[in-house]
């Protein structure tokens, strides 16, 4: 009964389209999809949808979106939560450190740990803000909604993983009204932001950026 298999594996989903081509593919943001030649080579594996890497900007996902129109796939965009230190799905960092892989939906969040400055040659710390130096903000893309609508979005892709069912609840009811307000109304949209934006910062302890 799954309605798609998300897939990171360019091998995978090749055997996928091969042997269940009745099944619905949909490319993974792990798969770093930022350029329209990945965007093809997403349509020849026969996916129906792209999760785009989470580094591109919004005249990119605007661009990949037309490109997307033209090869018949859908546009999934990374919205909420928590962005990677590194590239999408190109992330070695856990696998050194915690012998736990990234890329395999492992990650052990080693760039959330507190890390000191350090000038080996002159073997003396150095100044730093704080010491979560590798630890992004969480990304909110809730006042963006309206440039992503505009953009032709397919999907609003929210973090759930490591989540409490609390965090993913909230999160995704606040986006999916804020989507429904701006479609009925960008004046309803717009007048209910403090609100969108109080029952999201319930959520976390973490400060937000709208990324890239």
């Amino acid at each position: 009964g799954a309605d798609a298999f998300i897939v990171q594996d360019i091998g995978i989903a090749s055997e996928l389209s091969r042997t269940l081509p009745q099944a619905r593919l949909h490319i993974s943001t792990q798969m770093n999809t930022h350029n329209e030649a990945g965007m093809r080579a997403a349509a020849q594996l026969g996916a129906a949808r792209v999760t785009l890497a989470r580094e591109v900007s919004l005249p990119e996902i605007e661009h990949l979106a037309k490109v997307g129109d033209q090869l018949g796939l859908e546009i999934e965009t990374f919205a909420h939560g928590a962005l990677c230190v590194c590239y999408s799905g190109q992330c070695f960092m856990s696998s050194l450190i915690g012998g736990r892989s990234a890329n395999r939906g492992l990650c052990a969040q080693a760039c959330r740990l507190p890390y000191a400055l350090h000038n080996v040659a002159k073997n003396k710390p150095l100044p730093a803000p704080g010491d979560h130096l590798l630890s992004p903000q969480d990304l909110c893309s809730i006042d963006l909604l309206p440039d992503l609508v505009r953009a032709g979005v397919a999907s609003l892709k929210i973090e759930g993983r490591m989540k409490t069912a609390l965090y993913v609840a909230t999160v995704a009811r606040t986006y999916r009204k804020a989507i429904d307000d701006y479609l009925e109304s960008p004046e309803k949209y717009r007048a209910n932001m403090s609100w969108y934006q109080e029952q999201i910062s319930n959520c976390t302890y973490r400060q937000f950026t709208t990324g890239f």
